[in-house]
């Protein structure tokens, strides 16, 4: 975890699916997460998985699914790049919307999926 300064520069989103997450057992939560040093690349979330689902795990929370933000053009390359690196180095990684974290939906799929 980040300190409280750190915390408070999170979205609305990240913060509630990282409670989620700990809530779900996922160990070692870590915010903004550098993927690899050799490239800028982050995730919103990392964590290790609980004991039946064990592993590393990124998650990303997307906003700005009405204008464009990643969904587009050169972004949208870049981002399958870095999810396509992020598979290749067995990272297991899930996206969520910023609505499906706030709503509870994210939860209600983790739950589904991870038991």
């Amino acid at each position: 975890m980040h300190s409280e300064a750190y915390k408070n520069r999170l979205s609305t989103a990240q913060l509630l699916l990282g409670k989620h997450l700990e809530e779900l057992g996922f160990r070692d939560i870590v915010y903004e997460h550098r993927i690899t040093p050799e490239r800028k690349w982050r995730a919103d979330i990392c964590a290790d998985g609980p004991e039946m689902w064990h592993g590393l795990y990124l998650f990303e929370c997307d906003g700005g699914k009405w204008h464009g933000g990643h969904r587009r053009g050169a972004a949208l390359e870049k981002d399958y790049e870095r999810q396509n690196w992020c598979q290749m180095h067995g990272y297991k990684l899930l996206r969520f919307t910023n609505e499906q974290i706030l709503s509870g939906e994210a939860l209600t799929w983790l739950k589904k999926h991870l038991s």
